[in-house]
């Protein structure tokens, strides 16, 4: 779902953790806010002005997030780099290609066309949602784990 945000005059994609979906559900005032929340948290107005300005355009992953470079550097210092989010910024859609590029460990991204059988896709962080973790005997999964050697052991006379 596209929405517009009256705020920031921005569409934003609909869509994040749970409580972010059941508050869209609530009612069209509680969907535009919710909307014009994530059109807002994507990138604020400063962060745009400032990429706008001082920003050279370097790329696009497949989810849409935006890439960019400091035109200029400062004596010294490498050129800045950052991201724009498509939706809410969340650092775990960003590709590990693009993550090298951002950290300066790659001086340009990886090739992302090249793909290697051993290698997963990215997938969102899952924390707060039922696809979350939860290790075996974990109280919320079933509560009972299979017995291993380290268990306590109460002492009991003889």
């Amino acid at each position: 779902m596209v929405a517009t945000c009256g705020i920031a005059g921005k569409f934003a994609m609909v869509g994040g953790s749970p409580s972010y979906k059941h508050a869209i559900m609530r009612s069209p005032l509680a969907r535009k806010r919710a909307v014009c929340y994530a059109a807002f948290m994507s990138a604020t107005i400063g962060t745009r002005l400032h990429t706008w300005l001082y920003g050279r355009f370097i790329g696009r992953d497949e989810f849409g997030n935006r890439y960019f470079e400091h035109k200029s550097a400062r004596k010294g210092e490498p050129k800045r780099r950052w991201v724009l989010y498509n939706g809410m910024p969340e650092a775990s859609k960003v590709p590990p290609a693009w993550h090298g590029w951002l950290h300066y460990t790659l001086d340009a991204p990886l090739n992302e066309n090249r793909q290697y059988n051993w290698l997963k896709a990215p997938i969102p962080n899952l924390t707060g949602t039922k696809g979350r973790y939860l290790p075996a005997g974990h109280i919320s999964k079933s509560g009972t784990r299979a017995p291993a050697a380290a268990d306590y052991e109460p002492w009991s006379p003889k």
